[in-house]
């Protein structure tokens, strides 16, 4: 995955690349300012320099060539001043006698990126060593993992807890995690570790079928499981950013809606059930070694409310957001109309997912035309007065902004149509036809 600011960065790599260099100095000293630059960023309090000189780096190391290990050179003549262990220093070392010093130069950046993080969250460690396949059938660089991992295998990262260990995941292998227990320095070597085959009978099985509610056949339907890793060790209880992520398993699924998946690792994998014109369906299934999971029937709603309601979507103007809750609920109260307050930030996915497949929707605009809507975005006055469980967070109130319901993360329109229904019973308001309609069927509840 490259890093938001990579639009920025391809021009800026553009720039550098064809500013002319004095016929008498050597290309090593561009790396030079390179190294310099990335050196005094891995210290500072800026995340975007830093973020930018990691990534020219990174990206001028893979085009290999005499310009790569020029760079790669000068930028391992200083690795001591990222390095503060003697374990780590021998394995680059030895990568360079191997004659792989840009690998080695982008593992040295990679342990330079998680030093930044465990600064700035002021805890937690760097984690360094090399990942191997014992059977050679897939690439160390499609291993899940916190980290990312690097050509051979070999990954830098931050930990958050040397009590816990590091898992590395991948389909029909045996989860492999990397005790930590006993390393007290800031930068742990692992050494090198190996993924082994995950034997006949350990292998899980998981099985289902797909009812569509808008279909009688489920010929458009598709099936993706990806692994996800146990218990995250990091500082921030995330992944890392990695440029490379394995794909998705696709399950076979017969025009019945049955399927089935073999040879699963016993662990977690995310599961997404997908069809034409419905809603998919997504969670998170763990697996035991060596036995058969069956989900049962797994229902796809229908995409469109219509279907449900038995007429065509209304034609709805979008909503119109006010630009701050104090606005918000001044009108509200002089209009004597209820308020949905959206508790949002600009970088949030699930609050985007949410604004362009859920409220973006006719019938949801529908449901929410009496409302007056705002977005509070990253407002600590308006957290601490409604209460804030991550970002969306969605607070129905009254005219006078006394909060009736609260709904937090992304819904799909039928289940935050189910969230209005809540609402405005909360509120004592009477529902919409079309809403009172999914009601009486059952398709939503108010309960």
């Amino acid at each position: 995955m490259l890093r938001p600011v990579a639009a920025c960065l391809t021009m800026l790599a553009g720039i550098f690349l064809i500013s002319p260099v004095p016929a008498d100095e050597p290309a090593r000293s561009q790396g030079s300012s390179e190294v310099e630059e990335l050196l005094k960023a891995s210290k500072g309090s800026d995340w975007q320099a830093f973020g930018n000189i990691a990534y020219k780096i990174e990206q001028q190391l893979a085009r290999k060539g005499k310009d790569a290990e020029a760079l790669a050179g000068k930028l391992l003549e200083r690795k001591s001043e990222l390095v503060p262990n003697a374990d780590v220093t021998r394995l680059l070392d030895e990568m360079t006698r191997k004659q792989q010093a840009p690998l080695a130069a982008e593992l040295l950046v990679r342990i330079a990126s998680a030093r930044r993080v465990v600064h700035s969250f002021k805890r937690g460690h760097v984690i360094v060593g090399r990942i191997v396949v014992a059977d050679g059938k897939i690439e160390p660089e499609l291993i899940m993992a916190q980290m990312p991992i690097l050509a051979e295998g070999y990954f830098a990262g931050e930990v958050g807890d040397l009590q816990r260990p590091v898992g590395f995941r991948a389909h029909g292998y045996q989860n492999l995690d990397v005790p930590l227990a006993g390393k007290e320095e800031d930068m742990v070597y692992a050494g090198k570790v190996t993924l082994r085959p995950l034997p006949r009978d350990q292998q899980a099985t998981l099985k289902g079928k797909i009812v569509l509610d808008a279909a009688k056949t489920a010929d458009t339907a598709e099936v993706l499981l990806s692994m996800n890793v146990d218990g995250i060790n990091t500082p921030h209880n995330g992944y890392s950013p990695r440029r490379r992520w394995p794909e998705p398993i696709k399950v076979s699924v017969a025009s019945s809606g049955e399927f089935t998946a073999t040879g699963l690792s016993p662990s977690s994998y995310y599961l997404q059930i997908k069809a034409r014109e419905h809603v998919d369906l997504a969670k998170a299934v763990t697996f035991q070694a060596g036995r058969s999971t069956d989900l049962g029937a797994c229902r796809l709603q229908a995409a469109d409310l219509g279907f449900y309601i038995g007429s065509a979507a209304p034609k709805t103007e979008e909503l119109k957001w006010e630009k701050d809750c104090a606005t918000a609920l001044k009108r509200a109260a002089a209009e004597k109309k209820p308020v949905l307050i959206m508790m949002t930030a600009t970088w949030c996915g699930p609050c985007k997912m949410l604004e362009n497949e859920t409220l973006n929707d006719p019938w949801v605009r529908h449901f929410l035309s009496d409302f007056i809507v705002v977005k509070a975005y990253e407002d600590k006055d308006v957290e601490k007065k409604y209460g804030f469980a991550g970002y969306p967070t969605l607070v129905f109130t009254d005219s006078s902004g006394k909060a009736a319901y609260t709904t937090t993360g992304y819904k799909p329109r039928l289940t935050f149509s189910g969230e209005c229904a809540k609402a405005l019973s909360k509120l004592d308001r009477k529902l919409p036809r079309e809403l009172q309609t999914l009601v009486d069927k059952k398709i939503v509840s108010i309960n």
